[in-house]
């Protein structure tokens, strides 16, 4: 199910599926460049690269059930939001929590650029990731 939902929500870097009857996190990805062992091991679990997991404690609890998004959500865009996703020619938009707009685009040069709220950033990125880290 996790690489199912995975392939349909590719613009998530993984997928966390909570089983509360369990008390146990399930962590996918579809995703070369993300570890999700990493993910499961902030929680005292482990697992592979692209299947992870770890029991739901009290910290693991509270941030995927009761702090689920520490940004506001993106609204859609279009049927299955194919347009503001990762990589995007057209760039990617983020909303954070303090109210800041960043636009990651890629430029002329083939460099991908920041800007937050407007503004420009002045440092250019030779990747997607590189710039996304940057908020």
């Amino acid at each position: 199910m996790g690489n199912e939902l995975s392939k349909e929500f590719s613009h998530l870097d993984y997928i966390a599926i909570l089983m509360v009857g369990g008390k146990r996190i399930s962590f996918r990805t579809i995703h070369d460049d993300i570890d999700v062992s990493e993910v499961a091991g902030k929680y005292d679990g482990g697992g592979h690269q692209k299947a992870a997991g770890c029991t739901m404690s009290e910290k693991a609890y509270s941030q995927y059930v009761e702090k689920t998004f520490y940004s506001e959500p993106l609204k859609r865009d279009a049927h299955k939001n194919q347009l503001n996703v990762k990589e995007s020619p057209e760039g990617c938009l983020y909303s954070t929590r303090d109210k800041q707009d960043i636009f990651i685009y890629e430029d002329e040069e083939e460099e991908w650029v920041v800007e937050i709220n407007g503004k420009q950033q002045k440092k250019t990125f030779d990747t997607f990731a590189e710039a996304e880290k940057i908020h």
